[in-house]
């Protein structure tokens, strides 16, 4: 139970197949997250790729999370998905 949220806690629907239904309150959550996993991996190709600029033009090379507590596995996952 996710206290905070006041929702369930669903981590294997990080790791189901879009094609899964994983429901909570009737709702198939599956979706939602392989919307935010798409978005995660244009991300990250857009930053590899280069294609990505900052105000200069140039491409981004450094990433800096700045964080004010909690937990650190959201800027853990971004750092293993932006490696080469």
């Amino acid at each position: 139970i996710n206290c905070t949220e006041n929702r369930s806690v669903l981590h294997i629907a990080l790791r189901a197949a879009r094609d899964k239904a994983i429901k909570s309150d009737d709702k198939n959550v599956v979706p939602d997250v392989w919307h935010v996993l798409d978005k995660t991996k244009e991300f990250s190709e857009r930053i590899r790729s280069g294609s990505w600029v900052g105000a200069t033009g140039k491409a981004l090379t450094d990433v800096v999370a700045v964080g004010i507590g909690g937990s650190f596995l959201g800027p853990l996952f971004v750092h293993t998905a932006l490696q080469t």
